[in-house]
């Protein structure tokens, strides 16, 4: 297997979508490295463990990298961030295993790249550090989890690249895809008729749909509140204060010295020798200096595929942008100066800066309102952990009560309104609250844990008032139960008309004289498509998951619900043809068709490696 992998990973990785980087970062545990204790691991992978922090911290982090997520119930994101959790140990072992490497330059262009740590579209080292620092990570453990992150994309991209899709394949996919089929359809809507039920009938549905008659259980709490932004607002900053952070900041404030650069690349890695390549890239330098434009001399000499296309152009580049001799070279030219030969692992290079852009700093007058705001946050970081322990320690010493923790961290104790585990306004929309509230531990009259919003809103409750589930009195609902009875009664007798109609067309009567009979009307758009916009996707959807017509047309009843019951009939069909499709379509096509393949094929790749790992997972954790 790992055999395999390296003879098919190859090249530099190009651009790197940042969300990989985020959930590589809510998968890794480094806690698992330290001493569990006597707590048992919930997962081993090799020498690792991970415990149920590990789990949890994997569990924040990967809901927080995605708002959807949240809406996801919690023990199946629990275990699905447990199983990615497993599954990128596995990897990051893989990538160890074969060797594979990212350089230092490359790591760096990425960051540099990524749009959270950018201010007006340039990396920004000030937002960089604040957007760790919320994180709990150093610069070190970021560039070493980008690197392992890029390392993994390396090894997902080697087992792409030998995929591929079938012209029988595409054509199969476009006979079904462009398909025509010859149709006749007829609705049976829903006559909804006002029934005498008898009282046990009534009874019977109330008993049966009990559940759906119930008032959920309900709790309003007492809580007390610890937000870092609120910290911040309270916090005092001088004048002296200010000018301090922003020189121990000024970094922060200041861009470097950008170049542009354009290069005309002789390369050595093909049939040139060193000799030829050299004497060539002399050969353009004496062009040059003859007068002739450097851009048509890069789409003539450069062996750089994509910048010949742009007259050698690199654009804009930075300190560690480029390999080593080649970056020397742009900073120790003058604007508009050509370079003499430059040699790098690739060739030699014709270099020519044409734009400087000076490296500036803004003045303390233009940042200062900024640098108020991150001077009374860092200074409210400190207290708001502070704060945290000590409001843990409080809410667990005095457990029957949140006065002597509200007093502890100077913060008033506030209420909800009634919610219930679904639901809830204020404090109680986040689940969080929610789901804390129903504990046992809570709802016994004990002060909850502490418990995270997010990294910088945490909060303690208690019950104030709790309200049991209770079902709603029969007459209460009893004309809801009456009508759920008649719609019941009246969407049976559609099914059971489109199964007489169905029966009647198989015993050889005409299918227009059926619907004359039953007093319906037949619709025959003849032949549609898939894309026909005028049928009801639900019927076009029923249309083309009828059985193929042989010797008599197909039948089937598409169930619409309180719309009614359709019956339709395939006379023929009428594979498509796939030079109908053009060029640009046939292209998208395969691409997905490829895409989802790969998908899979990763996927196995994934199951194959974890199989053949020492992967294990505590037993209820696997269900």
């Amino acid at each position: 297997m790992l055999q395999v992998i390296r003879k098919h990973v190859h090249g530099l990785l190009g651009w790197f979508v940042l969300g990989l980087i985020i959930v590589s970062f809510a998968l890794w545990g480094i806690s698992s490295y330290f001493d569990g204790g006597d707590e048992l691991p919930v997962a081993t992978v090799g020498g690792k463990k991970f415990f149920q922090r590990d789990v949890n911290r994997a569990y924040l982090r990967l809901k927080q990298s995605n708002p959807r997520l949240a809406a996801m119930d919690e023990t199946i994101l629990r275990k699905e961030a447990l199983r990615q959790l497993v599954s990128d140990t596995v990897l990051g072992d893989t990538v160890n295993d074969i060797g594979l490497v990212v350089s230092d330059p490359a790591v760096k262009k990425i960051i540099q790249n990524i749009p959270v740590f950018q201010v007006d579209g340039k990396f920004d080292k000030k937002t960089y550090k604040l957007a760790l620092a919320r994180q709990g990570l150093s610069s070190r453990q970021f560039i070493e989890q980008t690197r392992l992150a890029l390392e993994k994309d390396q090894l997902r991209r080697s087992s792409l690249d030998s995929g591929f899709v079938t012209k029988v394949e595409l054509d199969d996919y476009f006979g079904l895809f462009n398909q025509s089929r010859d149709v006749a359809y007829m609705t049976v809507p829903i006559d909804l008729k006002p029934i005498d039920h008898s009282d046990d009938d009534i009874r019977a549905y109330y008993d049966e749909h009990a559940e759906q008659y119930q008032v959920p259980e309900q709790v309003s709490l007492q809580y007390v509140e610890l937000n870092l932004d609120d910290l911040a607002s309270q916090q005092q900053a001088t004048e002296q204060d200010l000018l301090a952070y922003y020189e121990e900041q000024k970094d922060s404030f200041s861009t470097e010295e950008r170049r542009k650069v354009r290069h005309i690349l002789i390369s050595t890695k093909t049939d040139n020798s060193e000799q030829d390549a050299l004497e060539k890239a002399q050969l353009v330098i004496e062009k040059l200096g003859n007068g002739e434009d450097f851009s048509e001399l890069a789409k003539q000499y450069s062996d750089d595929p994509l910048s010949k296309k742009k007259g050698g152009d690199l654009g804009f580049i930075r300190h560690g942008d480029m390999v080593q001799a080649f970056e020397d070279a742009v900073y120790e030219l003058q604007q508009g100066v050509v370079s003499k030969p430059v040699k790098t692992e690739y060739g030699y290079h014709v270099i020519q800066v044409t734009e400087i852009q000076p490296a500036t700093t803004k003045p303390y007058a233009e940042v200062k309102d900024q640098i108020a705001k991150d001077f009374k946050r860092q200074q409210a970081e400190n207290e708001f952990f502070e704060r945290q322990e000590t409001l843990d320690q409080v809410r667990f010493e005095h457990s029957d009560s949140l006065e002597m923790a509200a007093d502890a961290i100077d913060v008033k104790i506030q209420e909800t309104d009634l919610f219930n585990q679904q639901n809830g306004t204020g404090i109680a929309a986040e689940k969080a609250v929610r789901d804390a509230a129903f504990t046992t531990e809570v709802l016994e009259g004990n002060n909850s844990e502490v418990i995270e919003i997010d990294p910088e809103h945490v909060v303690v409750m208690r019950i104030k008032e709790h309200q049991p589930a209770k079902t709603l009195p029969l007459e209460t609902v009893k004309q809801g139960i009456i009508q759920a009875l008649n719609q019941k009664a009246a969407h049976e007798a559609a099914i059971s008309q489109a199964n007489a109609i169905v029966k009647a067309v198989k015993q050889g009567q005409s299918f227009d004289e059926i619907a004359s009979k039953h007093g319906l009307t037949v619709k025959a758009p003849g032949f549609v498509k898939r894309d026909n916009s005028e049928i009801p996707w639900r019927i076009k959807q029923g249309i083309f998951s009828t059985p193929k017509p042989a010797s008599q047309p197909s039948l089937n009843i598409i169930d619409l619900g309180p719309e009614g019951q359709v019956v339709v009939m395939v006379k023929s069909v009428q594979q498509g043809d796939p030079a109908d499709i053009d060029e640009t379509m046939q292209e998208q096509v395969k691409a997905s068709l490829l895409k989802n393949r790969n998908s899979i094929e990763y996927a196995a790749l994934i199951a194959q490696l974890e199989q053949s790992s020492d992967v294990s997972i505590q037993k209820e954790l696997q269900q």
